[in-house]
């Protein structure tokens, strides 16, 4: 009887204590929980990463794009200040020469736009002549001291990269002819200048290196009202280029001192 009782006491104190497989049970879900919430924790990091450096790279194209807007800024500033000087600088010649010309009584036709000073092919040769006449060296001796006094002034000096002679034709015959034509009137004048010691300027500075000679045959006829004035075109024009180079150097200078 006592057996049986004992027995009966061990089993009833079997049942206080939780099963084996219950404790496993439990145990795999707390490690399940554990793993789980470590597994999200662990996904979400790489999520949290790149979320800050998308924001560091668009704050970096951000500061990047404010950066390319200001250097152009700075670029276009430039420029334009550049070319205000180029103007400024053709129009004070332009206005300079007009006034000089006719204060002298030495009758020329100057392009207001450009500076160049043309004269027909009448004031200089005869007809289909390369050499000059008598009254257009005349001519010569006049216009030519007073052109180079205002363009290659102390003012003027520095910005001046050439001084061009330019042979014009009509379009009768071929273009060959009249390209050679043209050709030998620039070069006529040139040779003129030279050899007359007319492009010596009054402080001893001899310009002659700075002349050059161009044929334009009848590339460039003059219009009138939008038909060719063949009398017109037969011509020589004096031209003055500028240095381009020069003003666009001082602009680049301009663009890299406002990134400083």
């Amino acid at each position: 009887m006592r057996r049986f009782i004992d027995i009966k006491e061990d089993i009833e104190e079997t049942n206080y204590w939780i099963p084996v497989s219950n404790l496993m049970a439990a145990f795999m879900l707390v490690l399940l929980v554990v793993l789980v919430a470590g597994f999200g924790y662990v996904n979400n990091m790489p999520k949290n990463v790149p979320k800050q450096e998308q924001q560091q790279q668009t704050a970096n194209a951000d500061q990047k794009y404010l950066e390319e807007m200001k250097a152009r800024e700075a670029a276009l500033k430039a420029k334009s200040e550049a070319l205000k000087e180029l103007v400024g600088i053709r129009e004070g010649i332009v206005s300079k020469l007009s006034d000089t010309l006719a204060g002298l009584g030495i009758n020329a036709d100057i392009d207001k736009e450009t500076g160049s000073v043309r004269f027909g092919e009448a004031v200089l040769f005869n007809v289909n002549s390369t050499d000059l006449n008598p009254a257009g060296q005349e001519y010569l001796k006049k216009l030519i001291p007073a052109y180079l006094s205002v363009v290659l002034s102390e003012k003027n000096r520095e910005y001046i990269e050439q001084i061009v002679i330019e042979g014009h034709a009509d379009d009768g015959g071929t273009y060959l002819y009249n390209l050679d034509l043209s050709q030998k009137r620039s070069y006529s004048v040139a040779g003129f200048i030279m050899n007359n010691k007319l492009s010596m300027l009054q402080d001893g500075t001899d310009a002659e290196k700075l002349l050059a000679i161009s044929g334009k045959s009848f590339s460039r006829p003059v219009m009138i009202d939008n038909a060719v004035d063949r009398s017109l075109s037969r011509r020589v024009e004096l031209a003055f280029v500028l240095k381009y180079d020069m003003l666009m150097d001082r602009m680049q200078d301009a663009v890299e001192d406002s990134k400083e």
